[in-house]
């Protein structure tokens, strides 16, 4: 294959793939599902601050900042605490803090097996863990958390989707029923998935209406009420081969790594363990032009790389001088389970072409 992917594109949104009878989401067996993973925190920070008497909670410096404003919940202060997917995650996070409240502890980009440990000065401080970035890591079944939370879109061609767990057996929040503008939301998403599918296999020609639905609905899924999760997202979700997924990102992040891991110009975020499988390949350049020059010429090639996140105008204070660095120099390669070997063959030769390492690709 001379270009990855269908018609010679990766990344971007999902497209709707092909699922089947052997599906395995193996979820947690008592977690509630949600139309978002953003639904699932605000449900818990709402629950908490109302139920549990929480007053602050704890976020990572380096998390996505369209989050922190969304799930802003009357009565909680939103403080930031130093890590990043750069800190050594042996390192104890220190929380001085006398106010009863919560931390959330990230798996960022899916790089880590275990959560850092925390000591703290709270007179009770609950410990909610977010497993977006690999909801099916060991740490998930083996979690010693009050709570664990993950949004499921990121990771599965669904077009929504969230969940929510107590390894405690803690009460959670009562469950809503799928809202109708979520669930209109997430029809709109789906029909994009599947018009982008025809697009990339070249039986329809028109990708800008693919993308409209896909963008509609992802807006209508940011805006309203907390939902759970619309019936046939549940249908979809009950089809998906997680495991297969995940071993297939595996070997194309294996790949990737190979091909790119000697590039003078590229340093690769790597796994803590063998047992971790990141959420993308993500690459930190050496300066920021030099990451909007390779990601101006990757989408030129139609490989549609990721920014996770953008710390510009952070929601939060404390940002710390290396994590805005990080955010300004980091490009996430998609090397999910839509991709095969050859595909990631195919994004090495394209990059290492762009910086100079090979002959022109294809």
């Amino acid at each position: 294959m001379n270009e990855p992917g269908l018609r010679g594109e990766s990344g971007s949104e999902f497209y709707l793939p092909e699922l089947g009878p052997s599906g395995d989401p193996d979820l947690p067996p008592a977690c509630d599902l949600y139309a978002s993973g953003r639904d699932a925190m605000r449900s818990l920070l709402a629950f908490g601050v109302s139920e549990l008497g929480w007053q602050v909670l704890w976020v990572p410096t380096y998390f996505c900042q369209t989050v922190v404003r969304d799930i802003r919940t009357e009565g909680l202060e939103i403080r930031s605490y130093p890590d990043s997917p750069l800190d050594d995650p042996g390192q104890p996070i220190i929380i001085e803090d006398e106010r009863a409240g919560a931390i959330l502890l990230l798996n960022p980009f899916g790089l880590r097996t275990r959560s850092r440990p925390v000591s703290s000065t709270c007179c009770r401080l609950w410990v909610v863990e977010d497993h977006t970035h690999d909801p099916w890591s060991p740490s998930v079944a083996n979690s010693q958390a009050d709570y664990v939370l993950a949004s499921l879109r990121k990771t599965v061609p669904i077009p929504d989707g969230g969940f929510l767990w107590s390894p405690k057996g803690l009460r959670l929040p009562p469950l809503p029923e799928p809202t109708q503008q979520r669930s209109a939301a997430s029809l709109l998403k789906l029909a994009g998935m599947a018009l982008m599918r025809l697009y990339l296999e070249g039986s329809i020609d028109d990708k800008d209406k693919a993308r409209s639905l896909l963008l509609a609905g992802e807006e209508g899924i940011a805006r309203g009420q907390i939902s759970g999760m619309p019936s046939h997202t549940r249908a979809l979700l009950e089809a998906f081969p997680a495991h297969e997924w995940r071993n297939r990102k595996r070997q194309n992040f294996n790949r990737l790594s190979a091909h790119l891991g000697g590039n003078p110009s590229l340093a690769i975020l790597r796994p803590t363990a063998e047992q971790a499988v990141p959420f993308s390949l993500v690459l930190q350049t050496l300066s920021h032009p030099a990451r909007e020059e390779l990601r101006n010429y990757l989408i030129g090639m139609r490989v549609y790389p990721a920014v996770l996140w953008s710390l510009d105008n952070p929601q939060v204070s404390g940002i710390r001088a290396e994590d805005l660095t990080l955010s300004r120099q980091m490009l996430s390669i998609h090397c999910d389970g839509r991709y095969d070997l050859s595909d990631m063959d195919a994004i090495a030769r394209i990059i290492h072409f762009r910086l100079g390492q090979s002959q022109e690709p294809g």
